[in-house]
């Protein structure tokens, strides 16, 4: 029998963590949205493992059985499931999918957030190279109002559009005009409106290696 490949081992120790931290198998779509890549590469890898005797699989969703039994570890009292979301009439909707994170490895107010606070959006573009930020990161987002500068990087949901943007590149247009005085209104640099485009703040970034 050959030996198990690192790309095997990693989504068997993927199936693991998903089975301990939902109490169910993951989907083929699940797994290949973890690894970014083709849900029929993930099915050649599970026939390979099915051959070797490491799982079980039938043809309904969510049947993946390892066969060894999972390990009884300590559970990661900092891991959490991360819902994916997408616009809806300019607001955040969960798209169904999610993502494994270890809040303990965000920023301040990312350590501080509940996990209902917290959605991941896919990085599309190089606009954030510069700040480390890579095309096809994950972006974990804190959607509770907190204090941001002109710094920070927020989301923003416009025209049913999801993106991320620098503070300071929010264009006074994007900002609601002030109804009770004659002032333009400049970008806001302290606690969040809700009349604001922003959504979230920036609070952590996942990689796939």
């Amino acid at each position: 029998m050959k030996a198990t490949t690192e790309k095997q081992k990693n989504i068997l120790s993927f199936i693991e963590r998903f089975q301990e931290e939902n109490g169910m198998p993951p989907t083929i779509y699940e797994i290949a949205d973890e690894f970014h890549v083709k849900t029929s590469t993930i099915f050649a890898h599970l026939r390979a493992l099915q051959k070797k005797k490491l799982l079980t699989r039938s043809s309904k969703a969510r049947s993946i059985t390892l066969s060894l039994p999972v390990q009884h570890k300590k559970r990661n009292a900092s891991l959490r499931t991360i819902p994916y979301v997408i616009s809806r009439n300019n607001s955040l909707m969960k798209d169904g999918s999610a993502i494994l994170c270890d809040v303990s490895m965000l920023g301040h107010h990312g350590k501080q957030s509940d996990a209902n606070d917290l959605c991941a959006l896919r990085v599309s573009g190089d606009q954030f190279r510069s700040c480390g930020i890579l095309n096809g990161d994950v972006a974990i987002i804190r959607k509770s109002p907190v204090e941001y500068s002109q710094d920070d990087i927020v989301l923003t949901v416009q025209n049913g559009i999801c993106e991320l943007r620098k503070c300071s590149d929010i264009a006074v247009k994007d900002l609601p005009a002030k109804s009770d005085t004659n002032s333009s209104p400049k970008p806001h640099s302290g606690a969040m409106r809700h009349d604001m485009p922003v959504k979230g703040i920036l609070v952590g970034i996942q990689r796939s290696i």
